[in-house]
């Protein structure tokens, strides 16, 4: 039996943030459920490609406190776009997802008064940018 650990195949290198004292409220469990959620997915993505590479960015803007995360992977048409929050809708293949993860994840953030919104472009990768009303 071999001892040696097995390296991450996908490492989020690089976290930016532009906070100061910024708070948000909410379920901290349903908050790590979404980012894990959006991890996940992220590494997915990049599943073959050379720049597995995932950045998270915090930052105060306003009224709001903004979490991105982005990743380097096969990114989406328009289309899939259109269609990703919807229950059951996966582009993964048979057995490798449920397609309720973006839309649980949805659903927590409308809970929060939160929103998200997705930028991406096939074979650049997609950015998630979530929207949290920052609280004093």
């Amino acid at each position: 039996m071999s001892t040696k650990k097995s390296k991450p195949s996908w490492a989020a290198r690089h976290l930016h943030s532009k906070l100061e004292d910024a708070f948000i409220k909410g379920s901290p469990t349903e908050l790590q459920q979404i980012v894990i959620n959006l991890l996940s997915n992220a590494r997915d993505a990049m599943d073959g490609f050379e720049n597995q590479l995932i950045n998270i960015r915090l930052a105060n803007s306003g009224e709001y406190v903004t979490l991105e995360i982005e990743d380097h992977g096969v990114g989406m048409s328009k289309e899939i776009q259109d269609q990703i929050f919807i229950p059951f809708y996966t582009t993964k293949s048979p057995g490798s997802g449920t397609g309720l993860g973006l839309h649980i994840t949805k659903s927590i953030i409308e809970k929060h008064n939160a929103t998200i919104s997705v930028k991406s472009e096939e074979n650049k990768g997609a950015c998630f940018i979530l929207k949290f009303i920052r609280v004093e």
